[in-house]
């Protein structure tokens, strides 16, 4: 008798032992799916967001501009632009000119003597001589500086403060086989030469920013992948820095940089080599993370290239940023485009009544409402042009 209850105990404790486990079981298989089935995902969503976007994933720091829309105006809507003043100099060139031009924020109380635009230019001769000339407002120029250097293509010039002094910087594609980059500091002065091993089809383009001289090119390789490079300024010349290849940014033509002081970044523009040579536009806070704008960019094709520039401070009366190229059609007519932000575009692209051989470039005014516009023209001599354009937002001005 008390083995049949000892027995019967035992059966009954090995049955709720085994239903017990059972549930458990079957608990820990309704769990484990529904958390396979959130967890992963979530995280497989984030891997194919980063690995479809053409650009590095490295997010810039938070609150950076890069990584948030900046506050500004609203959108443009009604644009007007006309051609005020026109200057044709005794210049011939191969190509684009370069501009540079000093901020109108930063000509208050400075001299006569400090440099307000430099203009260079590779000339139409057998072997493409560098030029250089400079002017205390962008419209009269001095006497014409013929460089010791060759070029393949259109330079690019900056102007950067030294402790002494201000230096103009030069930056071209050589006339050697291998195209090496090299970059003339103290053009007006010491005319110090750094040649990198690095090689382009394409003009360079330079531009400083926070603190750097920054330098971007098309690269030889077969992609024609866009480089960055950073160079340091000791006050004796340059230090050449690291090396960015952003491999998916690919270009036809010559890239352009410039510095968008307001929103604290870098901006770079170039023509696409993919069916279409359809212009694209990249920021980045530091020179190395590039994040493309998140609206869609003006549908518009160069085989030449484009240039942008941005205001150096908020003017409500003008656009914050201003965008120029030449179109593909037979005679290369100037284009602009204007936005009051980085990422609308949606204001109409705008044709000038001008022509011209290679990349336009834009510059400052110290008008409100003009900008500098720089081109060579498509005539027999291709003179290097300027000319003053007047833009108001909503009605045309007077």
């Amino acid at each position: 008798m008390t083995r049949n209850i000892w027995l019967q105990r035992l059966l009954i404790t090995i049955v709720l032992t085994v239903t017990a486990v059972g549930l458990e079981f079957m608990g820990l298989l309704w769990v484990v799916p529904w958390a396979e089935a959130s967890v992963p995902r979530s995280t497989a969503q984030q891997v194919a967001r980063a690995t479809s976007t053409p650009l590095s994933n490295l997010a810039p720091k938070s609150g950076s501009a890069a990584s948030s829309p900046p506050a500004g105006p609203a959108p443009l809507r009604d644009v007007h632009i006309r051609e005020v003043q026109k200057i044709v100099l005794a210049a011939h060139s191969s190509d684009g000119p370069a501009l540079w031009m000093r901020p109108p924020s930063a000509t208050t109380g400075s001299s006569a003597s400090r440099i307000g635009s430099v203009l260079a230019w590779a000339d139409d001769g057998p072997y493409r001589r560098l030029h250089i000339m400079t002017s205390s407002d962008g419209l009269h120029y001095d006497r014409d500086l013929n460089l010791l250097a060759n070029a393949i293509a259109r330079p690019s010039v900056a102007v950067a403060p030294t402790r002494d002094a201000e230096v103009v910087i030069l930056a071209w594609t050589g006339i050697d086989p291998e195209h090496h980059l090299n970059v003339m500091y103290d053009v007006l002065g010491r005319q110090q030469v750094l040649t990198l091993p690095q090689g382009s089809p394409y003009a360079p383009s330079l531009a400083l920013f926070s603190g750097q001289l920054w330098l971007a090119w098309t690269g030889l390789e077969p992609s024609h992948a866009l480089h960055i490079r950073v160079l340091s300024l000791d006050g004796q010349g340059l230090v050449p820095g690291a090396e960015t290849i952003l491999g998916d940014f690919r270009s036809l033509a010559a890239p352009s940089l410039a510095s968008d002081a307001p929103q604290h970044q870098l901006l770079l523009t170039w023509a696409t080599n993919a069916d279409s040579p359809w212009l694209s536009l990249a920021a980045s806070p530091d020179g190395i993370h590039w994040q493309l704008p998140s609206s869609a960019l003006p549908r518009q094709a160069s085989s030449v290239g484009s240039t942008i520039m941005a205001l150096p401070s908020a003017q409500p009366q003008m656009p914050a940023y201003s965008w120029v190229w030449s179109d593909t059609d037979r005679w290369h007519p100037i284009r602009l485009a204007f936005a009051s932000k980085i990422q609308d575009w949606s204001a109409p692209v705008l044709a000038l009544t001008e022509w011209c051989l290679g990349q336009p470039v834009l510059g400052f005014v110290g008008h409100p409402h003009q900008i500098l516009l720089a081109w060579t023209g498509i005539d027999p001599g291709h003179t290097v042009t300027l000319a003053v354009i007047q833009v108001d937002i909503g009605s045309p001005g007077g």
